[in-house]
């Protein structure tokens, strides 16, 4: 079993193929375990395809704040990088070159082309009972970076916010009728008995 802190290119990095973004090599296999799975694999007749991630990558995005996806409240998904940066379009371009160039696979499964929404979070986030409608959670996934924020027109913002704070502020609390009054049958006292006429 092998305990991954944090994703990583299993093939070799070549400095001169990146710019901003380089993705992290691999310290819990060798620098080209993809090579040798790939070689292995063909070897006995069996396609091998590169699953390849494009903007979910926590480790650059922690790493460069600037590049991630931000909700209306400015809250950073630092696990996803939003392509509304050409830092990050190039990063993704880079990656699948690389891929193909030096492995060489039969196919290429493409994983997060896109941004990101609100919807992963972290390793063990818990958002489950936080009551979050469909529609919180769509809201919550806008993007709102400097790139992105500009892109929409004036007010979006606030009204995603407010649309999401109306949604989540607890109502308030339903007073309680006051307690019912047991009623009780009224009972005339009994006639005392009559008494005889003395003489």
């Amino acid at each position: 079993m092998l305990d991954v802190p944090y994703p990583a290119f299993y093939l070799p990095i070549r400095p001169a193929s990146w710019s901003r973004l380089v993705p992290a090599a691999p310290t819990w296999t060798p620098a080209d375990a993809y090579l040798q799975a790939r070689d292995a694999l063909k070897a006995v007749g069996l396609q091998v395809h590169a699953w390849t991630v494009l903007t979910h990558n926590s480790h650059l995005g922690a790493a460069n704040p600037d590049l991630v996806v931000r909700n209306a409240f400015g809250d950073a998904y630092p696990y996803a990088l939003c392509p509304s940066h050409e830092d990050v379009i190039e990063y993704c371009e880079s990656l699948v070159r690389e891929t193909l160039t030096l492995g060489e696979p039969d196919g290429l499964i493409l994983e997060a082309c896109g941004p990101m929404g609100f919807g992963h979070q972290t390793v063990h986030e818990k958002t489950s009972g936080a009551d979050w409608t469909p529609a919180d959670i769509d809201l919550l996934s806008l993007c709102f970076c400097k790139n992105c924020a500009t892109r929409y027109p004036d007010q979006t913002r606030s009204v995603v916010r407010s649309a999401i704070d109306r949604t989540t502020t607890p109502s308030p609390p339903t007073p309680k009728p006051p307690p019912r009054r047991q009623h009780r049958a009224q009972h005339a006292p009994s006639p005392l008995p009559s008494q005889p006429n003395k003489p």
